[in-house]
């Protein structure tokens, strides 16, 4: 399957999603758009399990909560990256889940 199939089936499955996330603006405006992308090279790479990315999330996560404890201004810019970063990994596992109509059975 192309990419571009790819990415016109997880917006498809987006709609669905979207009136959901409607009452989270910096969800429905910044991290599910930037999430698609990831996405659709994840499944072209064949990486089907939902699971493994919300793992990855966890992991990410983690180290961002890390970083924020240790209180320095870089530790706390680099959780604070992470910390995006997880939230955008977070809505990947969720289009992939959407795209194979899989259930996640892992939620961080």
């Amino acid at each position: 399957m192309k990419l571009k199939e790819i990415l016109l089936r997880i917006y498809e499955d987006y709609n669905v999603k979207k009136t959901y996330e409607r009452f989270v603006p910096t969800s429905y405006c910044f991290f599910r758009h930037l999430s698609f992308y990831p996405t659709a090279m994840f499944i072209k790479f064949n990486i089907t399990s939902p699971n493994i990315i919300t793992f990855i999330s966890f992991v990410i996560g983690i180290v961002a909560c890390f970083m924020f404890s240790i209180g320095y201004y870089w530790t706390t810019l680099l959780g604070a990256i992470l910390y995006n970063l997880y939230a955008i990994f977070d809505h990947i596992d969720g289009n992939i889940a959407r795209y194979y109509k899989k259930i996640v059975i892992m939620e961080s």
